[in-house]
């Protein structure tokens, strides 16, 4: 029997949470706290930071393309 994720695991593509642009799928605006760029995320990725949010957790929502600069000057 295969489970869910064992399923995702071998998936190549990745699955996107985040886009520029409004879609059905990413239905929800959000602003990303390093650069102020406006991305449109899924329901399961607006109600995480939501949820952060009403618990006080200060880790805001950041874009794919701060994510990316950022772990790139880690590396460096």
């Amino acid at each position: 029997m295969t489970t869910r994720a064992q399923f995702d695991a071998d998936r190549f593509e990745e699955i996107k949470t985040e886009s520029s642009v409004r879609t059905a799928a990413t239905p929800h605006e959000m602003l990303c706290e390093q650069c102020a760029r406006t991305a449109f995320v899924d329901a399961d990725t607006h109600e995480t930071f939501r949820r952060k949010a009403e618990q006080g957790i200060s880790e805001g929502f950041l874009c794919g393309e701060c994510v990316a600069a950022n772990l790139e000057a880690e590396r460096m």
